[in-house]
């Protein structure tokens, strides 16, 4: 939950929010305390970021992160770009 925490901090979150954030029990309570649009596509953009990384950027990466209690959370700018892209490069036109 700290790392939730910290980004939410980062992205201009609440501090007193960002203090239920860590204290919470699970993820879907930290994700709960969120209330920046931002904070999600910050986070996602992170994500994309160290997958890129730890492909030595040799793989082309996309985020979508969703929760169960909240549906989806954010997605990268190109996330929809790369599955039109496959989706018509695997199955023809959309």
């Amino acid at each position: 939950m700290e790392i939730l925490g910290a980004n939410a901090l980062l992205a201009g979150e609440n501090p007193e929010d960002v203090i239920k954030i860590i204290e919470a029990n699970t993820t879907e309570e930290g994700l709960s305390y969120l209330k920046l649009e931002e904070t999600n596509k910050m986070i996602a953009e992170k994500i994309r970021q160290k997958c890129k990384k730890r492909v030595f950027d040799e793989v082309d990466v996309e985020v979508l992160t969703f929760s169960f209690d909240h549906g989806e959370l954010a997605r990268t700018d190109g996330f929809n770009t790369m599955v039109n892209n496959y989706m018509e490069n695997n199955y023809g036109k959309n």
